[in-house]
C-alpha cells in the first residue's frame, strides 16, 4: 500500500513510514488526542524513482561528481532534485492521496507535510538537515507538489557528499511523508513529564506561547514556563511571564505567516490553571502508555487540547539524588564564581565539550592555589549529568596557612618576563600546532587518530597553563599596583582597560584588519549589497560576479591569517571558527558597513594613544624618579602581559580548529560504523565516549542510543545551566550588574542573540546580549552602551566598551529575559545600573 492511516501503523513500522509515522501511529492507536493523519509510505518514493526510470540519469550526474568541491556538490544535487520533483508520480499513489486527504477529517483541509526518514535507511538525516516540512498546505496540487519536494530533500548537496565519501549506496535511501490535519492554535508548547532541570518526577516543566508551537521549539521567543506540580489539587509552583514576540499562524492562502504579538498579550500569561490542568492530565496519560518520562509538543485549538509529537526524556537517576535537597543561598564569593564561569562559558556545554571545559577551568584554579588558597577542582563545580545536562555548583575557596607564601608568589609573578611568551612557550607550541596541521587524519587509524584528537585537547591545556599562570595572574598584580600608582600620581581612578590605550594586541589586529576588509566591500556597490543578504547566502552570491569573486580572495587571505577567530572561545566542541564557516564572519562585516565607520579604527586608535600617552606621561611626571621609573616599567610589562594574554587565547583557538578536524573524522566513521545515528550526535558523547568508541569498546547500539537520550534531553540545557543565576538574579525592576564602562546613555534596546541577529542592531541602540566576545567587537561601534547577562570589568565587553566610549553594565544574569526589542533603556556604566525609562514601551 501506497498510503496508510496513522491508526494502521505503530512502533514497530520504522522501516515502512519512518519515525515521525511510526511514533504518531503509535499514539493514535493508544486513544490519544493526534489530530489526524496519513502516511505516504517509503515505497512510494522508490516506486517514483524507479518507474520514472531516474536511476541512470541520476547515476550519471554522481559519477560525474567532485566529492569535495561543494559548489559543484550543491549543483548537481538540485539538478537531482528538479529531476524528482518533475517526475510524474504513479496514477495509482496519486488517487491514494488525493482519496484519503478527501476523507481527511471530512474533507479537504490544511495540512503539515512533514519527511518521515526510515532509520535504517537514511542514518544521515540530522546530518544533512535538509529533510523538508511544510505547513498550511492546502489543496491536492500543493499536497502533491509538497510531497514530491519531501522526496526532493533527500538530495541536498551535503547529504549527497557524505553518502559519496561514506560508500552508502545511494539507492537504499528513501522516505516516508507524513500529511497530518493541522491545527489552528491558540497556544501551543513543549511539556516535560518530568523536571528536566532538577529530575523531580513529582512536577511538570511547561513552556507555552501564542500561535504554532514552532515558535517555541525553534527558540524564536521567550514563552511562559510553568513548572506544575503532580498533586492533586494541583499545585502551581512557579510561573514566568515570557516576552512571547512574534507568533506563527497559517496562511489563508497556504504555509504560515510570522505576525507580532500585541502588548497586552505579551505581558499576560498565555495558560490559565485550567489549561494547566488539562496538560497536567496530558501528560500523565501519555507517561503512562510509554512508560516513560516524555517530551510532548501540544496545542489547544478551539477549545481542545491536541498531541503533536513525544519522545522519551534520557534517564534522570543522577539528578533526582540531587533534587531532594533545596537550593542552597551561594556566599558573595560563590556568586562570583559562578558570574566567571558564566562569562566563560556563556552557553551551556556539551557533554563533548565538558572534559575541555573542566581542564580550562582547572588552569585558572591552580593559578588561585598558588596564592595559599584551597580551591575546589573545577569537576566538582562544572557537572555533567548522565543525561548529558550541565550545571554550576560554584564552591567558596578556602583560606589556608600558604597564605603566609603570598608576598613568595607575588615576587615570582612579577618576576615573569611577558615578551619571554613569543620566543619561549609560545613559540614551542606553535611548533606542535605546526606539526598538528600537517597530518591529513582520513589517513590515520583508528588508534592515531585518538592521539591526534587528545595531542590537539592537550596542547590547549599547555597554553591555558601559560596563560594563567605566567601571564594573567601577573598581569593582575601589576594591574593592581598600577592602579594605585595612577592615584598616588594624580591620574584619577582607573580601570585596567584605560592602561591598554593603544595597544597592538591580537583582538586590536583582527578588528583592523575586519575594518579593511570591510572598507574594501563598502567601496564596490555589488559586494555591499551582497553582504546585506541573509549570512548564508552571501559566498555563493559573492561567486556569482567577477567583483564578488575578486573579494572572496581578499576574504581568504583575512581568513589564512585571522580565521580561527570564534564566537564562544572555550567551548570548543560546539563552536566553529570562522575559517571553518564564514557565515558568523559575513554577519559581522555587514554590521561594520552599515555602521558606516570602515576606516574610523585609525582614528579611534589614534585618539587612544593620546589618552595613553596623557595619562602615561601626566602620572609619570608627578612621581618621584625611583617611583617613576618602577611605575614606567611595571606598565609596560603589565601591556606586553595583554600582549601574550591574547596570543595565547587565539593559539587556544587555533588548537581546538585542529581537534574539531580529528572530530569530523572520528564522528563520520562512528556514524559508518552504526555508533551513531548522524553526525551531529557526536557532540552528545563526552570525550572519553568518544575515543572509546573509535579504539572498539562498548556497544555500538548502545552508545546510539545514549547520544540519541542525551538529544532528547537537551531541551533543558540552558535553564540546567544557568538556572543558578536566574534564581540568584534580582526582580527588582532595574536591573543591576557590574559597572564595566562609566557614563551614561538612553536608547531603544536591541536583544542580540547570536551573529544571525547582528542585522538588527541600528546605530544608538543599546546592545542587549548574553556575552560578548571578540568576534562581536565590530557592534560596539553601532551601539550607544552595551548590557549584558554576563562579565565584568575585566571582560571583553568592558575593555572594548572603554575603548569605544560608551557605558557598559555587564553581569546582569537576566537583561536578556527581562528586556525586550524596543524598550526605552537607562544604562548608568558608573553604578552599573539599567533602568527602563518612561518615554518607552513599558
Amino acid at each position: 500500500m501506497s498510503v496508510v492511516w496513522f491508526h494502521e501503523v505503530g512502533a514497530g513500522d520504522i522501516e515502512r513510514v519512518g519515525g515521525k509515522g511510526a511514533n504518531l501511529g503509535e499514539m493514535a492507536r493508544a486513544g490519544l488526542p493526534v489530530p489526524g493523519g496519513f502516511c505516504v509510505t517509503a515505497e512510494a518514493y522508490r516506486r517514483v524513482i524507479s518507474e520514472a526510470d531516474l536511476w541512470p540519469s541520476i547515476q550519471r550526474l554522481l559519477d560525474a561528481m567532485d566529492p569535495e568541491d561543494a559548489s559543484s556538490n550543491e549543483a548537481t544535487a538540485a539538478e537531482i532534485r528538479a529531476l524528482i520533483e518533475r517526475a510524474p508520480v504513479p496514477a495509482d499513489v496519486v488517487e491514494a492521496v488525493e482519496a484519503a486527504y478527501a476523507k481527511l477529517e471530512g474533507g479537504p483541509c490544511s495540512v503539515a507535510v512533514r519527511s518521515s526518514a526510515t532509520a535504517e535507511d537514511l542514518p544521515e538525516a540530522s546530518f544533512a538537515g535538509q529533510q523538508e516540512t511544510y505547513l498550511g498546505v492546502r489543496g491536492e496540487a500543493p499536497l502533491l507538489q509538497s510531497i514530491r519536494r519531501c522526496w526532493a530533500s533527500l538530495w541536498t548537496g551535503r547529504a549527497v557528499a557524505y553518502r559519496q565519501r561514506n560508500g552508502f549506496p545511494h539507492e537504499q535511501v528513501s522516505l516516508s511523508v507524513v500529511v497530518q490535519r493541522m491545527v489552528e492554535p491558540e497556544t501551543a508548547g513543549v511539556l516535560f513529564t518530568v523536571n528536566p532541570v532538577t529530575g523531580r518526577r513529582d512536577e511538570m516543566l511547561i513552556n507555552a506561547s501564542y500561535g504554532l508551537g514552532e515558535s517555541v521549539v525553534s527558540g524564536r521567543v521567550t514563552p511562559d514556563t510553568f513548572r506544575v506540580g503532580r498533586t492533586t489539587p494541583m499545585e502551581v509552583r512557579e510561573q514566568v511571564c515570557g516576552t512571547k514576540e512574534t507568533l506563527i499562524r497559517s496562511a489563508a492562502e497556504g504555509g504560515t505567516v510570522t505576525e507580532p504579538v500585541a502588548s497586552e498579550d505579551r505581558r499576560r500569561l498565555c495558560l490559565d490553571e485550567a489549561a494547566l490542568s488539562r496538560l497536567l492530565r496530558l501528560g500523565s496519560d501519555v507517561e503512562a502508555h510509554y512508560g516513560h518520562p516524555q517530551d510532548i509538543e501540544w496545542a489547544f485549538s478551539g477549545g481542545e487540547v491536541f498531541l503533536l509529537q513525544t519522545r522519551p526524556v534520557t534517564s534522570l537517576g543522577v539528578l533526582e539524588a540531587r533534587s531532594t535537597a533545596p537550593a542552597r543561598k551561594l556566599s558573595g564569593i560563590e556568586r562570583r564564581m559562578l558570574d566567571d564561569i558564566l562569562e566563560h562559558y556563556p552557553d551551556p556545554p556539551y557533554p563533548l565539550d565538558h572534559e575541555a571545559v573542566v581542564s580550562s577551568y582547572e588552569q585558572l584554579l591552580c593559578a588561585i592555589r598558588r596564592v595559599g588558597v584551597k580551591a575546589p577542582s573545577a569537576g566538582e563545580m562544572i557537572l555533567m549529568h548522565e543525561d548529558g545536562l550541565p550545571r554550576i555548583d560554584p564552591i567558596a575557596p578556602r583560606v589556608t596557612l600558604g597564605l603566609f607564601g603570598l608576598p613568595r608568589t607575588l615576587r615570582r609573578w612579577l618576576r615573569v618576563d611577558p615578551a619571554a611568551w613569543s620566543h619561549g612557550e609560545g613559540k614551542r607550541l606553535g611548533d606542535r600546532l605546526a606539526e598538528l596541521r600537517k597530518v591529513d587524519v582520513t589517513s590515520l587509524d583508528d588508534r592515531a587518530l585518538v592521539q591526534f584528537i587528545v595531542g590537539a585537547v592537550d596542547a590547549s591545556a599547555e597554553v591555558g597553563r601559560a596563560r594563567f599562570g605566567d601571564y594573567i595572574m601577573p598581569m593582575m598584580v601589576r594591574g593592581v599596583m598600577l592602579k594605585l600608582l595612577v592615584r598616588v600620581g594624580g591620574g584619577g581612578r582607573v580601570e585596567w582597560a584605560d592602561l591598554l590605550g593603544d595597544l597592538q594586541y591580537r583582538t586590536v589586529m583582527i578588528d583592523q584588519a575586519l575594518e579593511r576588509l570591510a572598507e574594501r566591500a563598502q567601496a564596490v556597490p555589488v559586494v555591499r549589497a551582497t553582504l546585506q543578504e541573509p549570512p548564508g547566502q552571501v559566498l555563493p552570491a559573492l561567486r556569482t560576479t567577477e567583483e564578488g569573486r575578486a573579494f572572496v580572495e581578499h576574504l581568504q587571505r583575512f581568513l589564512d591569517e585571522h580565521g580561527a577567530r570564534t564566537m564562544k572561545v572555550y567551548l570548543p566542541f560546539s563552536n566553529v571558527s570562522w575559517r571553518e564557516d564564514p557565515t558568523p564572519l559575513f554577519a559581522t562585516l555587514a554590521a561594520v558597513v552599515r555602521s558606516g565607520l570602515a576606516g574610523a579604527g585609525e582614528a579611534r586608535g589614534a585618539a587612544a594613544a593620546e589618552r595613553f600617552a596623557r595619562l602615561r606621561d601626566g602620572v609619570a611626571a608627578r612621581l618621584p624618579g625611583r617611583v617613576r621609573r618602577l611605575f614606567l616599567g611595571m606598565l609596560e610589562k603589565f601591556r606586553l602581559g595583554h600582549v601574550a594574554r591574547e596570543a595565547t587565547l587565539y593559539l587556544i583557538e587555533e588548537l581546538f580548529s585542529v581537534a574539531r578536524a580529528g572530530v569530523r573524522e572520528a564522528q563520520r566513521r562512528l556514524v559508518a560504523a552504526g555508533a551513531l545515528a548522524t553526525e551531529d550526535h557526536v557532540r552528545f558523547l563526552t570525550l572519553r565516549e568518544l575515543c572509546q568508541a573509535l579504539l572498539g569498546e562498548g556497544s555500538p547500539p548502545e552508545l546510539r542510543k545514549l547520544a540519541t537520550r542525551r538529544r532528547a534531553a537537551r531541551a533543558g540545557a540552558t535553564t540546567s545551566w544557568r538556572g543558578p543565576a536566574l534564581a540568584m538574579a534580582s526582580s527588582d525592576a532595574d536591573l543591576k550588574g557590574q559597572a564595566g564602562s562609566p557614563g551614561v546613555a538612553t536608547g531603544p534596546a536591541r536583544v542580540i542573540h547570536g551573529p544571525e541577529e547582528f542585522g538588527k542592531l541600528e546605530p544608538g541602540d543599546v546592545l542587549v546580549c548574553s556575552f560578548t566576545d571578540p568576534a562581536w567587537t565590530p557592534l560596539f561601534s553601532l551601539a550607544s552602551a552595551v548590557v549584558a547577562d554576563t562579565g565584568g570589568p575585566l571582560s571583553h565587553a568592558a575593555i572594548v566598551a572603554r575603548e569605544y566610549g560608551i557605558p557598559a553594565v555587564l553581569g546582569t544574569q537576566v537583561a536578556t529575559h527581562r528586556l525586550k526589542d524596543a524598550d526605552i533603556v537607562v544604562v548608568d556604566g558608573t553604578r552599573g545600573l539599567v533602568q527602563r525609562s518612561s518615554a518607552g514601551p513599558s
